[in-house]
């Protein structure tokens, strides 16, 4: 074959790649669960172009060892770099998954004690519910909900086991993160500590009198709310110390400059140490998601912490855990009758 083939078939072979890939970049702009992902996707793209039209003019060299030396290197850079961007761009879509319950926000829209609230936030609409099962004057529990939970999800389920919940006496409150159920704009780190507050201010309307409650990736909410405002007290099931944590958790490589690819880094211990209220915190040795050690450093950087340790249960269990609510009903008891 001759060389002018061999060009113009790697031609149309990365036309082809160029164009499968813009593709895929304009449907991860449409869909909510990539809404996070920065352009530096598109940036990868664009250099892996360089990379394969450099490779054609490599080719037409006559030395073959050469040759050889140059399309693997070139091969090694353009898979590096994209694996570079992929982790980074990728990794927060699956720590975040924007998702919606119509089902469960209809059967709360004529609940007598459920309130929908929606306001203009920082990022854009932010809604989510009151739900006043213990008057006006009683604590409020204001809560960061996990990856696969919705504000009317959760809701709805401790409307119907409101009496054997942990939360009995209180009031509560659920917001939906951006771009999850109906609240507006992307999520990432920077966006949810901007919506903590914005729905802490909200609250603060209406009550004066709120614990702060974190559970999975909303115990990073949660810590930079209790930093930045004056909150009751602050519960945490499952929290992390970092995302760095989080994502040695699933390949322990981020270290060094390799901690540069962890695009949604909460840096909850740098919070922690700054939080002069009382916190109690959960974890569990058994926890797949969540390593117990992060959650373990975290507790260390608190002024005052209950660190409670329980065994036998994964990372899903936390909010069904006779123990935990036990002990956070006789917490949020102590800590609004001081």
């Amino acid at each position: 074959m001759s060389d002018k083939k061999k060009t113009d078939i790697l031609k149309v072979f990365a036309g082809a790649a160029i164009a499968a890939a813009s593709v895929l970049f304009i449907w991860m702009l449409s869909e909510p669960r990539f809404y996070n992902i920065p352009p530096v996707i598109l940036i990868a793209v664009i250099i892996a172009f360089i990379g394969e039209t450099a490779l054609l003019v490599v080719l037409r060299g006559k030395n073959i060892l050469k040759r050889i030396i140059k399309i693997i290197l070139l091969l090694a850079v353009n898979i590096s770099v994209f694996t570079c961007a992929v982790i980074y761009s990728f990794a927060p879509a699956f720590i975040l998954q924007p998702h919606s319950d119509e089902t469960s926000y209809e059967a709360l829209k004529t609940h007598p004690s459920a309130e929908e609230i929606s306001f203009e936030g920082t990022n854009g609409s932010i809604n989510g519910w009151f739900y006043n099962a213990a008057g006006r004057s009683a604590p409020t529990v204001l809560y960061f909900y996990g990856n696969y939970e919705t504000a009317s999800t959760r809701l709805l389920q401790l409307s119907r086991n409101y009496e054997n919940s942990a939360f009995r006496d209180c009031n509560f409150a659920v917001f939906d993160y951006p771009s999850y159920g109906k609240t507006e704009g992307r999520c990432s780190d920077d966006t949810l500590l901007a919506f903590s507050l914005d729905v802490f201010d909200k609250l603060s309307e209406i009550t004066d009198n709120i614990i702060v409650l974190g559970y999975s990736v909303g115990t990073g909410p949660a810590c930079y709310l209790a930093s930045k405002r004056d909150v009751k007290a602050l519960v945490l099931y499952a929290p992390y110390s970092n995302g760095v944590d989080l994502y040695n958790n699933v390949i322990d490589i981020f270290h060094g400059a390799l901690e540069g690819l962890v695009s949604f880094n909460i840096e909850n211990e740098i919070y922690a140490s700054q939080i002069a209220e009382k916190a109690l915190v959960f974890a569990s040795p058994s926890d797949e998601l969540i390593p117990y050690s992060s959650s373990m450093r975290l507790s260390e950087k608190f002024d005052v912490c209950n660190f409670v340790t329980v065994q036998g249960i994964g990372h899903n269990d936390f909010l069904s855990n006779g123990e935990i609510k036990e002990k956070t009903a006789g917490f949020i008891k102590e800590v609004t009758a001081e």
